[in-house]
């Protein structure tokens, strides 16, 4: 009889304790289609409920519609994701701020939204240059040759044009203004503009990590290419006043490009780059991103075949193979 009355108190403390740290549910419906809108039938689509540091994940089949519909468990953050042969795969991460119900009978809000997951097909992946310049540990940044003048970079060569390297290109011209005042202090100014009439880079903004594994569309545009890029640097003892340099950023450009009389576009070659044109403001400032050029006269495809490429070079990301 004693061991009951011990045996109730603890049980009914177990089961306020395991309301209390139950989370709430969660009822996701993933809809996959493909870049015109169209939905995809039988592609995997993912949820992975978090809990802490650990989690689950849940795995449906999309329908005629391009519809899953997953459930469980979650801590504030999920991931949803789907993937389907002849597909880059996709990945998000959502979050929720509210919750209705009591302890051990809460849900997320809102209640089964729908999420629209964008696939992109794999269309005609090619063998292109891709250059890596971003760190020593995943390539060579190129070191600026001076400061207050204007330096050509060819991107073929992977080197300064003469006489501060082997290029004969001016891809890039790149100049860089400023000066340090003191520790932790200063101002400057990098300025990326362009040899040739018809030459330059636009923006385009995508997630470093979520979304789809092609990050960029297949195609570089034909048209909307600004002449020059502007980046500033600044900071004082305390903090950074200019940092110009989003994570989410991501560029097209154009270069080697010819007109006829009449100004239109004879040939040209396109690019791009993922991530940001960073560079570092110091004695021996360098310049360093991840660019993509397809060889190829007016192939505006930049769709790579991320296994090859057209330099030599170790094809690994870091500890991952470049994205496509």
């Amino acid at each position: 009889m004693a061991f009951i009355k011990f045996l109730i108190p603890s049980l009914i403390c177990l089961l306020v304790s395991s309301n209390v740290l139950a989370l709430p549910d969660v009822k996701i419906t993933l809809k996959v289609v493909d870049e015109a809108g169209l939905p995809i039938e039988g592609a995997s689509a993912t949820v992975n409920f978090k809990a802490g540091t650990e989690g689950h994940g849940e795995t449906k089949k999309t329908d005629s519609d391009g519809l899953a519909t997953l459930s469980g468990s979650s801590a504030r953050f999920i991931e949803d994701g789907a993937v389907k042969e002849g597909y880059y795969p996709t990945w998000y991460e959502k979050s929720f701020t509210e919750f209705t119900g009591i302890k051990g009978f809460r849900r997320w809000q809102p209640w089964d939204e729908t999420l629209v997951l964008v696939l992109r097909k794999i269309i005609n992946p090619r063998e292109l240059y891709i250059g890596n310049l971003q760190g020593k540990r995943l390539g060579k940044p190129i070191t600026v040759p001076g400061k207050d003048r204007e330096y050509g970079y060819d991107l073929i060569a992977q080197d300064w044009v003469a006489p501060h390297g082997l290029g004969t290109h001016k891809d890039f011209v790149f100049k860089l203004n400023g000066k340090t005042t003191g520790r932790r202090e200063y101002d400057y100014i990098l300025t990326l503009s362009f040899s040739n009439d018809g030459d330059g880079i636009q923006e385009y903004t995508a997630h470093p990590i979520y979304g789809s594994r092609l990050r960029l569309p297949h195609e570089a545009p034909q048209g909307g290419y600004e002449s020059e890029l502007v980046q500033r640097q600044a900071s004082t003892f305390e903090r950074f006043i200019a940092y110009d340099f989003p994570e989410d950023q991501n560029y097209f450009f154009r270069i080697r490009t010819k007109k006829d009389e009449k100004g239109n576009i004879e040939s040209a070659l396109y690019g791009k780059i993922y991530g940001n044109i960073m560079f570092s403001p110091s004695k021996k400032a360098t310049i360093d991103f991840l660019y993509y050029l397809n060889p190829d006269t007016n192939d505006r495809n930049l769709e790579s075949d991320y296994k090859k490429n057209l330099f030599p070079s170790k094809l690994k990301f870091g500890y991952l193979e470049y994205p496509p």
